[in-house]
């Protein structure tokens, strides 16, 4: 994790290990679910910081995959509302275009909810996370981890799914949950 500019002008990003890998080759809609709400931790943080008139464009990459991921969970694996599409990403008609606008825009909605959830609830993890940034303007992932209670733990093994050893507080944890959103 990082705050030093690149010379891409990325003012920060999220590294994730490619789907279909290891032992979950099929991810599950709440593993997807997951992962746009991580997608979305970086706007989620501008907004409880500096609230809405103060967000910058900084997350627009972000928001780019958040919502490739929420129009393939809709279009191509036919994991929503809007029902098995299955592959059917081409030409629609207005109004299944919508549709799948509404319901992408939904789900990015409530991973944004979800992340903006667990950074308040977590506010002291997140405060900890940013001041250790401005000191040193790197931590590696498992100095993060250490900081949100997770420890003798390597980054890697927790991608494959490896669960982790606690320490207090306990893992900072929380799930894109639908129902509850």
């Amino acid at each position: 994790v990082t705050i030093r500019p690149t010379t891409s002008g990325a003012g920060g990003f999220t590294l994730f290990e490619p789907m279909g890998d290891g032992e979950n080759a099929l991810p599950t809609l709440q593993s997807l679910k997951d992962r746009m709400m991580v997608m979305l931790g970086g706007r989620a943080a501008e907004l409880i910081m500096f609230g809405e008139d103060g967000t910058t464009p900084g997350a627009s990459q972000d928001l780019s995959q958040a919502q490739d991921l929420a129009k393939s969970i809709v279009t191509r694996w036919g994991l929503s509302d809007v029902g098995p599409l299955g592959g059917n990403d081409g030409p629609q008609s207005p109004a299944m275009a919508d549709k799948v606008e509404a319901e992408c825009l939904k789900l990015i909605k409530e991973a944004e909810e979800a992340a903006v959830a667990l950074l308040k609830e977590h506010s002291d993890v997140m405060d900890q996370i940013a001041e250790a940034l401005l000191t040193d303007e790197t931590i590696t992932g498992e100095q993060c981890l250490s900081m949100c209670g997770i420890v003798d733990m390597p980054v890697k093994a927790l991608a494959e799914g490896t669960q982790p050893e606690l320490a207090d507080p306990p893992l900072v944890t929380a799930s894109v949950d639908s129902e509850s959103a």
